[in-house]
């Protein structure tokens, strides 16, 4: 059967506005002749109320009227947590984003219970930035976590990792050592250098001791080549580093040897003063 379309012609839409008209008239009749039925007025006062707690609400919240709302971000870190400088109350944590950031950190004593909360930091993109946790409890295990904020587009959890505070005199404690894993050195090689710092990172220790000839400063002249050279070894180190300390020291080929401090013709550019203003 064939489908048939049928168009109204002007006449019968007139025909039927007035229809509607009509009807819309005689319920308002109705409504003002009935006395069950009452129109209230709108209430001025109660709407200059809502609208007072609507920009109180924008205010407090910051809240831009117009602006759009923006998901969170997450960035890429050169370097991610790394402990460092344990005392019995303190430790700091080192990092280097690639992307500007607020951040902050929440520590307890419990897994997903964090009863403390540093300051707000700014951090540069490509630097590292330190926090340091103060008010600790000695010999006790803490649990931590950052918070960070990128371009204002809200807070974003990283994962939780834990640490020590120094031990109780007498007491046992785990520590590792490492020393020569010559990458980019020679016959150093990155497997097995990662290997050994994940079987670090199973022992748990407390803290770590580097015994140098780690860093590959050998023919390095410039700041940025010496810093691209530690910043490649965070990699490797951030694998234990979220929850051990890490102590570097330095060896030949860290050029830290006295007669290399006279190998550039300022001082602060030489191998050593680089190799030590870089740990």
């Amino acid at each position: 059967m064939p489908i048939r379309n049928e168009v109204k012609s002007s006449s019968d839409h007139r025909n039927t506005t007035g229809k509607l008209r009509t009807l819309f008239f005689q319920e308002r009749v109705k409504m003002r002749s009935n006395p069950a039925i009452k129109l209230r007025k709108p209430n001025k006062k109660l709407a200059f109320q809502c609208l007072l707690v609507l920009m109180t609400i924008v205010i407090a919240f910051g809240i831009q009227p117009g602006s759009a709302v923006k998901a969170q971000q997450t960035i890429t870190f050169s370097g991610t947590e790394l402990l460092g400088r344990a005392t019995d109350t303190s430790i700091s944590i080192k990092i280097v984003p690639d992307s500007a950031i607020q951040y902050y950190y929440q520590y307890g004593t419990s897994t997903g219970s964090y009863t403390g909360q540093t300051s707000t930091i700014s951090a540069t993109a490509g630097a590292p930035s330190t926090a340091i946790i103060t008010g600790l409890t000695p010999n006790t295990r803490y649990y931590y976590r950052m918070q960070y904020n990128y371009n204002n587009t809200g807070w974003v959890a990283r994962p939780e990792f834990s640490f020590w505070t120094q031990r109780a005199s007498g007491s046992s404690f785990t520590f590792d050592v490492t020393s020569d894993s010559h990458v980019n050195i020679i016959m150093g090689q990155a497997a097995t250098w990662t290997q050994t710092l994940n079987n670090i990172a199973a022992d748990h220790p407390d803290f770590l001791i580097d015994l140098g000839d780690t860093i590959a400063m050998d023919g390095v002249t410039t700041l940025s080549a010496a810093d691209a050279n530690y910043l490649f070894q965070r990699d490797f180190f951030d694998i234990p580093g979220n929850s051990a300390g890490i102590y570097l020291s330095s060896g030949n080929h860290e050029q830290t040897e006295g007669w290399h401090l006279d190998d550039n013709a300022s001082i602060t550019l030489s191998p050593p003063a680089m190799s030590t203003n870089l740990m």
